[in-house]
């Protein structure tokens, strides 16, 4: 019971820590699609080359609502946002859950 315990703990915090790093990553995601659309030349930190860039595809069709949302609901939905937005969500749920889980578990 105990190694469980133990093991249960160990995976509830490796899940939060991991959650807190997509967090920043999701939230970075969408600082630099807010900046691109802004600034046309805004160079972030993923664009390397030419060919290796992250920044078009967060200002890209795909980079809103996955590519489906806005032909669903339309481009000014307020459903149609940067998938880091959905990501953030996604990953704060993760951290509460984790957090709820933690307090309220009978092991």
């Amino acid at each position: 019971m105990e190694v469980l315990k133990e093991s249960l703990k160990t995976y509830r915090i490796l899940t939060i820590v991991l959650s807190i790093i997509a967090l920043a990553m999701s939230y970075y995601t969408v600082y630099i699609a807010q900046e691109k659309l802004k600034n046309p030349n805004y160079k972030a930190i993923c664009d390397i080359s030419e060919t290796w860039s992250c920044s078009p595809v967060f200002v890209s069709s795909f980079g809103q609502g996955f590519g489906i949302v806005h032909k669903i609901v339309g481009k000014r939905s307020l459903l149609s946002q940067f998938n880091g937005v959905y990501g953030c969500g996604l990953y704060t749920l993760f951290i509460l859950f984790g957090k709820i889980v933690q307090q309220n578990c009978i092991l």
